[in-house]
């Protein structure tokens, strides 16, 4: 599967919510927030995120079937990125080293922006995730006890088979939640080697623009050497003359 294809998944892919969860009502038990509407709050944030990242992860690698555009003001997709790329990507000659950093530059003003949203959006679907997470542990720790606290023996039985269906609800939805930011993961370590590329390029323009300085610094080197040489064998040719014209 292509990374552009897997970038379109992530987008799909955030049906991790339409499992639905036990939906309870903000209430308080106790003088605390309900485990259910925390667990509630948490599965939401966790849908939510997941359709923000991914939107950003969309922005910056779209469907395959999305024409490659420059110059349209949009912030440039994985294929113009590589594009852009390719079309300096061993030029360095000098009289074009600054027209690569001016574009290299433009590249990166362009990319990082939504490069950037994405990182900071996928950070948070992990966070996300793991809060989530946290808020079912609680949730069914605290309907375990309640339901061991039951007298009835027929009642208590019926609210086990309730615990253990929600229960297999919830592992669903972790399965897929799971799912879902593995392949965000993927996404986003080829959205962070792309942007290393973006850096790398940069820098190989800046070194391409004082590329002749460097070959041509072991020539003048080598003048001045030679320069030294000859005044010295100038030297000694005038004093080996003196003393044979001395004799």
């Amino acid at each position: 599967m292509t990374l552009l294809a897997l970038g379109a998944m992530v987008v799909a892919t955030v049906v991790v919510g339409s499992v639905a969860l036990p939906v309870v009502g903000d209430q308080i038990v106790g003088g605390e927030r309900d485990p259910g509407a925390e667990l509630a709050a948490a599965t939401g944030a966790a849908v939510r995120q997941a359709n923000d990242v991914g939107s950003s992860f969309g922005r910056l690698i779209p469907a395959r079937a999305a024409a490659v555009r420059e110059g349209d003001g949009d912030v440039p997709h994985e294929a113009a990125v590589f594009q852009v790329l390719a079309s300096v990507d061993g030029d360095q000659g000098d009289p074009a080293a600054k027209e690569r950093i001016v574009a290299m530059e433009g590249l990166r003003d362009a990319w990082s922006p939504g490069y950037r949203q994405a990182a900071e959006e996928h950070r948070r679907l992990a966070y996300r995730i793991e809060h989530a997470e946290g808020a079912a542990g609680r949730y069914f720790r605290t309907q375990s006890e309640l339901t061991g606290s039951i007298r009835n023996p027929e009642e208590r039985s019926r609210a086990k088979a309730l615990d253990r269906a929600e229960m297999r609800v919830y592992a669903r939805w972790r399965d897929q939640a799971h799912r879902t930011r593995a392949q965000a993961d993927r996404v986003m370590n080829h959205l962070h080697d792309l942007d290393v590329m973006v850096t790398k390029q940069i820098l190989s323009a800046n070194f391409a623009s004082v590329r002749r300085d460097f070959l041509e610094l072991p020539i003048a080197a080598r003048a001045r050497d030679l320069h030294r040489d000859l005044e010295q064998f100038r030297i000694r040719s005038q004093e080996i003359g003196a003393v044979l014209g001395g004799n």
